[in-house]
């Protein structure tokens, strides 16, 4: 059901969104701004990832960094739509 309904409001958005005032939205972006969004929010999935695999670590559990990461960064993008 949350699946559903996530994907009519991503419908409904992109149907009613006034495209030409999206991209013209886009044309004025300050790239410089836009990398350090995007930086600032991949060093923090670092840190989150950081301290959750200590937490694994202290239960005995042993994973790779690099795995724990990828599975933060699924989590948040299918965050985005449920």
């Amino acid at each position: 059901l949350r699946w559903i309904v996530s994907l009519g409001l991503v419908a409904a958005v992109v149907w009613f969104a006034d495209w030409r005032q999206v991209l013209h939205a886009l044309a004025h972006v300050h790239y410089g701004w836009a990398v350090a969004c995007v930086g600032l929010m991949v060093l923090e999935r670092v840190v989150v990832t950081g301290r959750w695999r200590t937490l694994l670590v202290g239960l005995g559990v042993q994973r790779p960094f690099l795995g724990l990461l990828r599975i933060q960064f699924g989590a948040n993008f299918l965050g985005l739509f449920l």
